[in-house]
């Protein structure tokens, strides 16, 4: 006979070290097959001799038709258009006919581009046609080459400010009130109809518009108007951004201006090299600037100057016998920049170029 003794400790020790099990649960059926407008992510496998493809999606593998070309490792989100064969009872997969959710993924490596994107693209593509922007629309800025030269410098400043070129910037310092609004409509952008739309080849109508915040002028309509292709103040505003563009991309300006009746001047102007850099206290930007021009006496001249606060470099290139007389005249140069409150450092005059 086994002692109560044992039997007791026999118990204690199944009953701490035995656990009831839990009811068994039944086993999970398979996902319900997919219907006729059910969104699903599928990721493509494999593609079948016979252009269907082998997926997977959500645990459970599928035959797919698609109506665009897929690779494996693509993951797709679907809409089930059809089906063409349950799943049979010998484990093949169903086939199921299926659309793009979304646009079908792009495998060309064209890259899709706004429609600012491509007004901007446009208007670089046709840069070659186009010919440099004249400062006032090309007429002259003084009556006469007698002008004075305070004149003629006042004129040329005004003409760089009202050019449009820098007309967005015109409009922050207008909304902070630092020039008057009369100014700003002096501006080519500013004199467009509200709505116009910029005579662009090659680019779509709608691509480019006036700024929303240009100010209206006196009883300009509202009502949509298109800026044609022939050579007004569209054309010219389409040049604008032209220029705008080049300066962007190379700190440069370039004209072309009419000082007086009959002398045309080419004239360039450099941005400093740190404009983009933090200011330095103290440190003192250098400006350059270049001239082209032919005068009656001189011939061809050019002239290259540089300006660093008030001090002022100049190298003048002219032909032979204008060369000479430009050396002479170097004296009356420092004076003439002397009087503007400039310090002449240094002139230099070459025969040619």
């Amino acid at each position: 006979m086994i002692p109560g003794a044992l039997i007791a400790r026999l118990k204690m020790l199944t009953e701490s070290t035995v656990r009831s099990t839990e009811p068994v649960r039944p086993l999970q059926a398979d996902p319900p097959p997919l219907q006729p407008g059910d969104r699903f992510r599928a990721t493509i496998l494999d593609r079948n001799s016979d252009g269907a493809y082998r997926a997977q999606a959500s645990g459970q593998q599928l035959t797919l038709r698609l109506p665009t070309p897929a690779k494996p490792g693509d993951q797709l989100d679907l809409v089930v258009t059809g089906r063409e064969s349950p799943p049979s009872q010998e484990g093949r997969p169903p086939t199921v006919l299926a659309r793009f959710a979304e646009n079908p993924p792009r495998h060309s490596d064209s890259p899709l581009l706004s429609s600012a994107a491509k007004l901007i693209g446009s208007l670089l593509a046709d840069t070659t046609r186009t010919p440099p922007v004249a400062l006032a629309g090309g007429a002259p800025l003084t009556n006469s080459a007698e002008t004075p030269p305070s004149r003629i410098a006042s004129a040329l400043r005004d003409a760089v400010t009202r050019s449009g070129v820098f007309y967005e910037s015109h409009q922050a310092d207008w909304l902070e009130g630092k020039i008057p609004l009369a100014a700003l409509r002096t501006e080519p952008q500013a004199q467009l109809p509200p709505g116009s739309r910029l005579a662009v080849p090659g680019a779509e109508p709608e691509s480019l518009s006036t700024p929303a915040n240009a100010p209206e002028l006196p009883g300009a309509s509202r009502t949509h108007q298109t800026v044609g292709t022939g050579p007004h103040l569209g054309e010219n505003v389409t040049e604008i951004v032209h220029k705008q563009l080049d300066t962007l991309a190379n700190q440069q300006l370039a004209w072309q201006v009419q000082p007086w009746p009959g002398q045309f001047m080419e004239w360039e102007i450099d941005a400093p090299d740190d404009q983009d850099g933090p200011p330095i206290e103290g440190a003192e930007r250098e400006w350059r600037t270049r001239l082209r021009l032919q005068l009656p006496s001189l011939g061809p001249i050019s002239a290259e100057l540089a300006v660093t606060g008030d001090r002022i470099g100049i190298r003048l290139h002219a032909e032979e016998h204008g060369s000479d007389r430009l050396r002479d005249a170097r004296p009356a140069l420092a004076t003439a920049f002397d009087a503007a409150g400039l310090r002449l450092v240094h002139a230099t005059v070459s025969g040619h170029e």
